[in-house]
């Protein structure tokens, strides 16, 4: 049910994307620390798990954040 939220969804590069797959929270967030150029990305670094409740937090910040960054007074 929430695999395919944008709150349960983050930027990799291309090659770490592809070579972590389905694999665990835990291990991805060590691919997590090593992409330095999304902060995004780096944001989750700060979680220890990944549930439910935590990708609604995430997806309800995103929203918030993409309102401000795509605002048509400042396009």
């Amino acid at each position: 049910e929430f695999k395919e939220r944008l709150g349960n969804m983050t930027l990799l590069s291309d090659p770490r994307n592809k070579a972590l797959g389905n694999k665990s929270f835990i291990v991805k967030r060590e691919e997590y620390k090593k992409e330095t150029r999304i902060t995004l990305t780096q944001d989750l670094v700060e979680y220890s798990d990944f549930t439910k409740d935590l990708i609604i937090e995430r997806q309800m910040k995103l929203a918030a954040l993409a309102t401000k960054v795509w605002d048509s007074n400042n396009l």
